[in-house]
């Protein structure tokens, strides 16, 4: 009686956890028309710089490629500079401190030898790694790694001719509910709403201060962006098996892909564990 009640209740947690789904919620973004002097899709030019965005992340990734097309340097001013989501700004400067390092190890010495093993590579024990101190007791050897402090940089310096990244905030993570859209849609139910720029759920973008060398004066920029569509799928309509191919050979094995991936659009995943249909 006891193995019958104990078989019912894994298949009824295998039945539960086999009727877990998971969902996405699409969004794609535009550019703002009030704001959108030089910003065409996902790609801000003006005579000095190029500032390339890809949101694709999950929650949205609003972080940028700053490319130098002048033949001097460019700095750009975080503490000048903002991520703005519907209305509110938030600062890329936050005078931290960054730590390299800082970590402790131990491992052990070989018998009879004058060797020792720090991270898999072979070093003599009397020897003074640079930025550590060995020493060694009842055949074991204990390094401690010295670490590096970085005050955060107010001004970033882009040189001629190049690029810099810079990756600070995600765009949203809420799901956005609606009572014409289907939190849980089948296939069937697939819907996408629409926005215009007035009505928009999701206004972001990053309102950026840089300076030319030899230029008094900074120039301020804009890039500003609207959720245009949000669109809720199930997984099996948001991913896509397929062979990964690299020089026209195929992987033996079937890849999970995004079939909805671009730089203009981004997503949050959830579970289903209500009984919520809008």
């Amino acid at each position: 009686m006891k193995t019958k009640i104990l078989l019912t209740l894994v298949v009824a947690l295998f039945m539960t956890s086999c009727s877990t789904t998971s969902f996405y919620q699409l969004y794609k973004a535009v550019p703002e028309t009030k704001d959108a002097k030089g910003l065409v899709g996902t790609t801000y030019e003006d005579e000095n710089v190029v500032i390339t965005y890809n949101f694709w992340d999950e929650e949205g990734n609003i972080g940028f490629v700053l490319t130098n097309k002048t033949e001097n340097d460019i700095w750009l001013n975080k503490e000048e500079s903002y991520f703005v989501l519907n209305g509110f700004a938030y600062p890329y400067y936050k005078s931290r401190v960054f730590t390299k390092g800082n970590s402790r190890g131990s491992s052990s010495s070989v018998s009879g030898s004058t060797l020792v093993n720090y991270n898999n590579v072979i070093y003599p024990s009397n020897l003074l790694l640079y930025g550590q101190t060995v020493r060694k007791t009842n055949e074991e050897t204990y390094f401690t790694e010295s670490s590096v402090s970085m005050n955060e940089e107010k001004i970033v310096c882009i040189p001629a001719g190049t690029s810099r990244s810079f990756q600070e905030y995600t765009i949203s993570g809420v799901i956005y509910r609606d009572c014409n859209l289907f939190l849980y849609p089948s296939v069937s139910k697939i819907k996408t709403l629409k926005f215009i720029e007035r009505d928009s759920p999701i206004k972001f973008g990053n309102r950026l201060t840089y300076q030319i060398k030899g230029v008094d004066e900074p120039v301020r920029i804009k890039n500003e962006f609207y959720v245009s569509e949000i669109t809720n799928y199930p997984q099996t309509k948001f991913l896509e098996n397929k062979y990964e191919e690299f020089c026209g050979e195929k992987s033996p094995y079937y890849k999970k892909f995004f079939i909805y991936e671009a730089s203009d659009t981004f997503y949050n995943i959830y579970i289903k564990k209500e009984s919520w249909k809008q």
